[in-house]
C-alpha cells in the first residue's frame, strides 16, 4: 500500500465515531490473535478457548443493520491485519457473541475450475453478514449430512 493509500485510510479512520474506531481496533487485535491462534492450535481448539474466554453476555438487540456495520469493520481490519474468511468470520463470531447476540458459523464450498474452493462466513438472523453474499457464486454450506452437502455440488 502506498504512502498515500495509508494516509486515505488513516483519514477514513478518524472519521468514524470513537465507538467505532475501538471496534476496529479490537476487530486488528482479535485478527492477529486467531490467526496466531489457528496456526499454533488449529480452527477448533481456537474455537474452544474463545467459547470459554469469551462468555455470552446477556442479550441485548443487535439489529441486522449493526451486524453488518461490525462485519464491514471487519473487513476494513483485514485490510490491515491480514486474515482470511475463516479468521474475519470467527472474529465476526466472537465480537458478536461479546454484545450478545449469537450467529452462526457457515462453511461451504464450490467448483472451481476442477477443484473445489471453500470459504467460511457468519449468518445472523438468517441474513449473511461477510463473504458469501458477496459471491458471483454462491457456496454451497456444509449440511449435517455432509453426503447430501456433496451431492448439490455436482
Amino acid at each position: 500500500m502506498g504512502l498515500w493509500m495509508w494516509r486515505i485510510s488513516w483519514q477514513k479512520f478518524w472519521r468514524l465515531s470513537a465507538g467505532e474506531r475501538r471496534t476496529l481496533l479490537a476487530a486488528v487485535a482479535g485478527l492477529v490473535l486467531a490467526r496466531l491462534v489457528m496456526g499454533c492450535a488449529g480452527v477448533g481448539r481456537t474455537q474452544r478457548l474463545a467459547a470459554r474466554l469469551l462468555r455470552r453476555r446477556p442479550a441485548r438487540p443487535v439489529t441486522v443493520q449493526d451486524a453488518m456495520r461490525l462485519a464491514r469493520l471487519i473487513d476494513g481490519a483485514a485490510r490491515v491485519a491480514g486474515g482470511r474468511c475463516l479468521a474475519r468470520a470467527l472474529v465476526l463470531l466472537w465480537m458478536l457473541r461479546w454484545k450478545g447476540a449469537e450467529g452462526v458459523l457457515r462453511v461451504g464450498v464450490r467448483r472451481h475450475g476442477e477443484g473445489l474452493e471453500a470459504h467460511a462466513w457468519v449468518e445472523y438472523d438468517g441474513v449473511v453478514l461477510e463473504g458469501a453474499g458477496r459471491q458471483a457464486e454462491p457456496f454451497i454450506p456444509f449440511a449435517a449430512n455432509l453426503a447430501e452437502a456433496m451431492g448439490r455440488i455436482r
